[in-house]
């Protein structure tokens, strides 16, 4: 009993924000597809639905570097999706999706680094079948960063950003949007906003009287 719980929900319409153009071509996800092969689960004495084993696993690594490798919570979930869909998880069939996606330098990249943080295992031949022999020298001196326990600074995060997008081209482009769409957020969360007062919460009402 007492006052009503209250749970702030955040909707998204799309699994990135697409509007930023770092997001937007280091991130080719369809999230139709990922709609597609979602499976049931038993929540209780309910049932929900979750991606499917692979598409958890790229989402949580695309969403690593959304999250600037920032939060061990981020990391950890990798491990904890792998280890519990070790024997159901199609390897092949995830590291085709990341290629179709153009995420496999970000998979590879996420799970090179939660294999060495928590010895997560992983198919011997993953990193080939994601198209990568090893990291280059950029990526290796963020991993140090990282195990350093130091954050990724804006700058950093950008190249990491722009290593991820696998054409020259998107490259390009990603670069040419960033700085208008930077201004244009910045202006957007300088905005105040006036909610009606039917929409206040009753306490504020209340205080204001």
């Amino acid at each position: 009993k007492g006052s009503p719980l209250s749970i702030p929900v955040e909707i998204h319409w799309d699994l990135f924000n697409t509007k930023n153009p770092l997001e937007k071509y280091a991130f080719r996800i369809n999230t139709e597809e990922f709609w597609n092969s979602i499976e049931p689960v038993a929540v209780g004495t309910e049932t929900g639905q979750v991606m499917s084993p692979e598409n958890q696993v790229i989402y949580l690594c695309c969403h690593l570097l959304k999250e600037s490798y920032a939060d061990e919570k981020w990391t950890k979930d990798i491990d904890l999706v792998v280890r519990y869909y070790q024997d159901r998880i199609d390897w092949q069939e995830l590291a085709s999706r990341a290629a179709r996606y153009k995420v496999r330098k970000t998979v590879w990249f996420a799970l090179s680094y939660v294999n060495r943080f928590y010895g997560t295992r992983l198919p011997e031949n993953l990193m080939e079948s994601l198209g990568q022999t090893g990291p280059g020298s950029y990526e290796r001196h963020i991993m140090q960063r990282l195990f350093r326990n130091k954050r990724i600074g804006r700058l950093r995060l950008l190249g990491l950003y722009l290593s991820a997008i696998e054409t020259p081209i998107d490259r390009a482009r990603a670069l040419l949007g960033v700085g208008p769409y930077i201004v244009r957020r910045s202006a957007m969360m300088k905005r105040k906003f006036h909610f009606p007062e039917a929409c206040r919460n009753p306490h504020e009402r209340e205080s204001s009287h």
